[in-house]
């Protein structure tokens, strides 16, 4: 039987309280699924992360013990999708594994009660045993009687039909029917319950850690986690393309740390990540930011020098001097 010894990691964000030794509660808000950390797990994993809650609120603190068959036997999964789901829950959870024997259960025998009388008992018992050899012995010599009989008939048949007998072999049972044909045994094959993880390649090219890291970036401004659709996943699938698998989700963390007016007002929609990724790489790669007064200023000095370089083209003698009034 294995055991699990679990310490739960950051136990306070389910259970603040500490001055009780059993919680018949836990804290677990609307965004429980969609925190980052739980959104990558598989579903057994999620499921098996809840038990765990659960049995570390009944012991009162964030480590405990539990078997594995338990917990199989709660999710209604096997032994060895727990020990999978388990693997999957290590940057959740503190484990140390311990194999104990199983108990036997020993059957308690009850003594045979002693008779009154051994005697009496042991002359009954000869006598039961006399009269079963005895019918036994008549019945016997009964079947073998009726199967002669049966055989000097048939020989007779056999022997007005003109058909060769076959050779006495000395047996006189009649012959065994064959037996019918059993009809074929259908295979099933159980199901596999190990689950497969898509591999790094794979979460690269539908664009999961640009996901990622723009939900935690996300998560730290605002305290909730975005809408994922499939939209979004279209949308980050093309900031890979454009940006690259190693820097788009650089990228798009930094996105998140912008105050520009407009993304702030969008929410810092991913859409609008997508619309300038060159541009937001480019800032982020360089430290240098422009705002839209920045870029106000920018564009005003530039009018005002085109304003300049106008004018003076336009005067080629150049400013006339103002007169002095005596």
């Amino acid at each position: 039987m294995k055991v699990i010894k679990v310490t739960i990691r950051s136990w306070e964000r389910y259970n603040p309280r500490s001055d009780r030794a059993n919680h018949s509660w836990l804290r677990l808000q609307n965004t429980f699924f969609s925190d980052p950390e739980v959104f990558i797990l598989e579903p057994d994993e999620q499921r098996l992360l809840i038990l765990m809650l659960c049995e570390a609120g009944k012991k009162g603190g964030a480590t405990f013990q539990m078997a594995v068959h338990y917990a199989a036997a709660i999710l209604r999964i096997s032994d060895e999708a727990v020990e999978q789901a388990v693997h999957g829950l290590e940057h959740l959870i503190d484990v140390e594994w311990d194999e104990r024997p199983r108990k036997s259960k020993q059957s308690k025998t009850k003594p045979s009660p002693q008779p009154k009388d051994t005697k009496r008992c042991l002359e009954d018992t000869k006598r039961c045993q006399e009269d079963a050899e005895r019918h036994q012995t008549v019945s016997l010599l009964h079947t073998t009687n009726e199967r002669t009989d049966v055989t000097d008939e048939r020989n007779e048949r056999i022997a007005k039909a003109g058909v060769a007998q076959p050779k006495d072999t000395g047996d006189t049972r009649p012959p065994l029917a064959a037996a019918p044909k059993s009809p074929p045994l259908l295979t099933i094959t159980p199901r596999s319950t190990e689950t497969t993880k898509p591999s790094v390649e794979e979460m690269t090219a539908t664009g999961t850690p640009v996901w990622l890291a723009y939900c935690k970036a996300y998560w730290a401004r605002y305290g909730e986690a975005p809408v994922r659709n499939a939209r979004q996943n279209s949308l980050c699938k093309q900031i890979v393309d454009r940006l690259g698998a190693e820097e788009a989700p650089l990228v798009a963390a930094y996105y998140l740390t912008r105050n520009d007016s407009f993304y702030v007002n969008k929410g810092h929609a991913i859409q609008y990540l997508l619309n300038d990724a060159e541009a937001l790489r480019t800032s982020w790669k360089t430290g240098r930011t422009t705002s839209t007064i920045q870029a106000r200023q920018q564009e005003l000095a530039h009018h005002n020098a085109n304003a300049i370089k106008e004018y003076i083209a336009s005067n080629p003698a150049g400013v006339p001097e103002p007169e002095v009034v005596k």
